[in-house]
């Protein structure tokens, strides 16, 4: 959320949460976001009828990119396609990534070297999808959107175990670019 605030420009105040001491449980949190689940955002912007708590990552980047009108084409086919690949990377890539990564550091009591395998052919599958998608352009949809900004950290945090650079060099070059915009190798920059 952070990369996609700096880009719209939007005003905001990041809040660490610290859920290892359980702060996602706390009543000030929860009364954000019941579900206790980080991310979550806190809207009071004087144009709302009144302040807006909104959780899921999917659904805070569709409402920032509607409310600042960019990241998101407006209708038909592009934003169709802008849809898809938000959801895919929230859906697919990231649980896939994230069990790959609990797998390889012991985090999955009885894992197994069989299904660490399907877990690491189905991330692959995923990144593979990514590189032939930026094959002739420079984003996952043509122009930057928040398909791209949901898929980014994804694949920063998993630079290193997926081999990104040597594997995948469209989707390398992809990172480098939004690596480049303006603030974003501050937040999270590329290892």
């Amino acid at each position: 959320m952070a990369i996609t605030l700096a880009l719209l420009g939007l005003p905001h105040r990041v809040i660490p949460v610290d859920r290892a001491a359980g702060e996602q449980r706390r009543p000030h949190f929860l009364a954000i976001n019941p579900a206790a689940a980080v991310p979550a955002i806190l809207d009071r912007d004087p144009g709302l009828p009144q302040p807006l708590a909104l959780a899921q990552s999917g659904a805070i980047l569709l409402y920032l990119a509607e409310k600042a009108g960019r990241l998101l084409p407006s209708s038909g086919a592009p934003r169709a396609r802008a849809l898809q690949w938000l959801m895919q990377a929230l859906t697919d890539v990231n649980p896939a990534a994230s069990l790959v990564f609990m797998g390889r550091h012991g985090l999955i009591p009885g894992m197994t070297a069989e299904t660490q395998g399907f877990l690491d052919a189905r991330l692959a599958r995923f990144l593979r999808d990514a590189e032939a998608a930026l094959d002739g352009q420079d984003f996952l949809v043509g122009d930057l959107s928040v398909a791209d900004l949901a898929l980014y950290p994804i694949v920063v945090h998993r630079w290193k175990d997926a081999d990104i650079a040597a594997r995948y060099p469209r989707l390398a070059d992809w990172a480098a670019r939004v690596a480049a915009l303006p603030g974003v190798a501050a937040i999270l920059p590329l290892p």
